[in-house]
C-alpha cells in the first residue's frame, strides 16, 4: 500500500465505518480493498504519485524550450542536446518545462535545442512524493481512504441487524445502519468520491461504481 499504510490508517477506516470488531472486517480485507483503489487511482488519474526516472529521446526545434511527457516533475539529472551536455537550464516543475538560459519565445538568440531528430537525451525523475507535493498526494490518498469506506460500507451493510434504513441510487438498492456507526451515508461517500476524481484528475471520467 502507498496512499494508505499503517494500523493507524486501518483504524482510521474501521472507526469511520464503524467496524471496530475484528469479526466485522479484517485488516487484511481492508489491505485488499485499499490496494484494488490504489491500482485504479494511479492507472486513472492524469498524474503519478510515485517517483520514475526515465531516459527520454526528443526532437530539437530550434527553440529554447522542452516540454516532457510526463507530470509532475520533481528533477532534471542530465540534459544532452546534439551530444553536449548542458548545465545550466530552469526547470519549471508545475508544467514540465525546462528553458534554457536568456531565451525569448519567438526570437533567435540564446540557447536552443539545435533542430534533429532525436538529438535531445533528458534524465529526469518524475512523480509526486508527499514531501514534494502534498497537494496532488493529500487529494489521492483522501480519494482513496472515501472508496474504501465505501466499499465496506456495501458490504457490512446487509450484515447489520435492527434499525436498518435504505437508500437507492441509480438500480442500487442499499441498507446500512444508524448514521452515527457508520458516518456519512453511501450517497454521500459517492458524491464525495466524485469529486475527489474530478480534483486528482481522472484520464477518462467514468461513473465510480
Amino acid at each position: 500500500m502507498y496512499l494508505i499504510n499503517g494500523s493507524s490508517d486501518l483504524l482510521t477506516i474501521r472507526n469511520y465505518i464503524g467496524a471496530s470488531d475484528v469479526s466485522d472486517v479484517s485488516d487484511q480485507d481492508i489491505i485488499d480493498l485499499v490496494e484494488l483503489n490504489e491500482s485504479e487511482i494511479f492507472s486513472e488519474s492524469s498524474v503519478q504519485f510515485y517517483s520514475t526516472t526515465v531516459t527520454e529521446l526528443y526532437d530539437g526545434d530550434n527553440t529554447g524550450q522542452l516540454y516532457l511527457n510526463h507530470f509532475p516533475v520533481e528533477s532534471v539529472s542530465s540534459l544532452i542536446v546534439n551530444g553536449s551536455t548542458f548545465t545550466n537550464y530552469n526547470v519549471y516543475k508545475d508544467i514540465n518545462l525546462i528553458k534554457l538560459p536568456n531565451y525569448i519565445y519567438g526570437q533567435l538568440y540564446g540557447q536552443v535545442f539545435i533542430k534533429g531528430l532525436q538529438n535531445v537525451s533528458v534524465t529526469y525523475t518524475y512523480g509526486c512524493l508527499s514531501s514534494e507535493d502534498p497537494n496532488y498526494f493529500n487529494l489521492a490518498r483522501k480519494l482513496c481512504f472515501k472508496m474504501t469506506e465505501k466499499d465496506l460500507l456495501i458490504r457490512l451493510s446487509n450484515n447489520k441487524s435492527g434499525g436498518l434504513v435504505s437508500e437507492r441510487l441509480d438500480s442500487y438498492q442499499f441498507s446500512y445502519g444508524p448514521r452515527g456507526a457508520y458516518g456519512n451515508s453511501i450517497l454521500e461517500l459517492n458524491n464525495d468520491i466524485q469529486d475527489l476524481w474530478l480534483k486528482v484528475g481522472r484520464k477518462v471520467m467514468a461513473t465510480v461504481f
